[in-house]
């Protein structure tokens, strides 16, 4: 897999849930500890526990694998952000009306 095509997929993978590169990444325990998740919705934290309880130990094992991903998440974090509003328009100055 070349280095662009393992990029979009990191990328899809942020959009589809967040949580699970961050919870890759940050080596905390993960949260819910001894307690069963038994439901979930997409993208959510109770998701990523899940996966990670399911492929975490892979990631752990693969440490080139897990050394990419944090450097790809330090650039993500460098990265500028992208505005979700446009900027404000300069409001023009009109001319007193005499």
């Amino acid at each position: 897999m070349s280095p662009t095509e393992a990029t979009a997929l990191l990328a899809a993978a942020r959009k589809a849930n967040p949580f699970v590169e961050e919870l890759l990444v940050s080596g905390r325990p993960l949260p819910f500890k001894g307690e069963e998740v038994d439901s979930y919705t997409m993208g959510s934290l109770e998701e990523a526990v899940l996966c990670m309880e399911s492929v975490g130990d892979a990631w752990r094992r693969s440490t080139d694998a897990l050394a990419w991903l944090r450097d790809n998440a330090a650039l993500q974090s460098a990265a500028p952000r992208a505005r979700k509003t446009p900027p404000a328009k300069p409001r023009r100055k009109t001319a007193a009306k005499p």
